[in-house]
């Protein structure tokens, strides 16, 4: 896998009918391809692969000390890994539909157990040592070189669809109600809290060693058509949760 991009499809392929009639089947996703230049990102040339299809939704992938990858499988509870010659393996189940993943620097992984409304923290065996309610409905998670937190909420206080046993029930229950949309920033190494950024609802999250933030909006932005966006948030005039 040396020198690929990987690339996860969550794809989950049902019968479509139209009136009366079963649809074409999609076009199956290109099994090869090659990235465009991307400076600090990618190089251009490089090849992207598909590794594997046909997950219930693929989030929070994450490169381990030994250069192999995790990512979640939120739709069913589970966490995989991608060792470095391409092999997946399950790396966590019954995670209930976690979200992001992190490390921080003691190498512990930091989950956003997002229909349980915390952030899980296992240690290097994967055994549960904490869970942090104080960052809302985690969806998204990033941990600096200095243990700093930074967490989104994307859905507290809003309807959504969940499994029985989540907190609120089942259906479509508001979740974590009380609780504000936004981003969730302290530490990983005792749970403070210092900021919050409201107003925002990032389901993907990241951010650099100069303290800038980036949050991936699916809805809610004004300046998209689809209403999707990439936000930047810089470390100026922070509001205290």
């Amino acid at each position: 896998m040396k020198g690929a991009v990987i690339i996860l499809f969550a794809t989950s392929l049902a019968s479509v009918y139209a009136q009366g009639r079963q649809a074409a089947p999609p076009e199956p996703p290109a099994k090869e391809t090659v990235a465009p230049g991307i400076p600090g990102v990618v190089a251009a040339g490089t090849k992207v692969v598909v590794v594997k299809d046909g997950y219930q939704s693929t989030e929070g992938a994450i490169v381990m000390p030994d250069g192999s990858v995790l990512f979640t499988e939120p739709g069913a509870s589970r966490v995989h890994k991608i060792d470095k010659d391409g092999k997946i393996t399950v790396f966590l189940e019954g995670t209930k539909r976690a979200n992001g993943l992190a490390f921080d620097s003691k190498g512990r992984l930091f989950v956003a157990d997002r229909s349980n409304n915390r952030v899980q923290i296992f240690d290097k065996d994967m055994n549960v040592v904490d869970s942090w309610t104080q960052f809302g409905r985690p969806s998204g998670i990033w941990i600096l070189k200095d243990d700093t937190l930074i967490v989104s909420d994307s859905e507290s206080n809003n309807r959504i669809g969940g499994p029985d046993d989540a907190p609120e029930g089942g259906g479509n229950a508001i979740r974590n109600p009380g609780w504000k949309n936004g981003i969730r920033i302290g530490s990983a190494k005792d749970g403070s809290l210092k900021y919050f950024i409201e107003g925002t609802r990032p389901e993907g999250l990241a951010a650099d060693e100069l303290g800038n933030v980036f949050g991936g909006l699916t809805a809610g932005c004004e300046s998209s058509r689809s209403g999707g966006c990439l936000q930047k948030f810089v470390p100026v005039g922070k509001r205290r949760p």
